[in-house]
C-alpha cells in the first residue's frame, strides 16, 4: 500500500464572523447544489409567538402588552421585540418558514432589523452585514 498525497483546491476564501470559521465560494467557483437546510426552530417559534401575540392585541384577547406578558409570564419588553419581528417583509417570514433563508441568518440578526424598511431589511441579509 502507497501513501499518495491527494491535493485538491477550492475556490473558496476563508473568513471570521461571529466568533465562527466560514468559508464562501468565490467568484470563479462552479456552482454547486445547495445543501438541504433545516428550518430554525427558535426563529419560527418567535415569529409565530409574535404572530399569535399580535393577532391577541388586534382582536381584543388581550388589552395590552403588559397584560399580554403577565399571561405568558414574560416581560413587556421581550414580548415587545418578540412582536416587532411581524414587521418583516413578507418574503423573509416566508423564507423562514420554509427553511429557506441564508444559512448565517439567526433570531438576533431579524431582533436587529425589524423596524428597518422591507428593502433595506432584505439588503442586510443579502449582504449578511450583521
Amino acid at each position: 500500500m502507497t501513501d499518495d498525497v491527494v491535493t485538491i483546491r477550492l475556490p473558496v476564501k476563508p473568513f471570521r464572523k461571529a466568533g465562527r470559521k466560514w468559508l464562501i465560494a468565490s467568484n470563479d467557483a462552479v456552482p454547486v447544489e445547495k445543501p438541504i437546510q433545516k428550518p430554525d426552530k427558535k426563529m419560527i417559534t418567535a415569529i409565530i409567538r409574535g404572530l399569535r401575540w399580535r393577532n391577541a392585541i388586534e382582536t381584543g384577547k388581550a388589552q395590552s402588552i403588559r397584560d399580554l406578558a403577565k399571561k405568558e409570564s414574560l416581560t413587556d419588553a421581550y414580548v415587545v421585540r418578540v412582536m416587532t419581528l411581524t414587521c418583516l417583509a413578507p418574503d423573509i417570514i416566508e423564507s423562514i418558514l420554509n427553511g429557506t433563508q441564508p444559512r448565517m441568518l439567526r433570531l438576533e440578526h431579524l431582533i436587529k432589523i425589524r423596524n428597518m424598511d422591507w428593502d433595506e431589511q432584505r439588503k442586510m441579509i443579502a449582504a449578511s452585514a450583521f
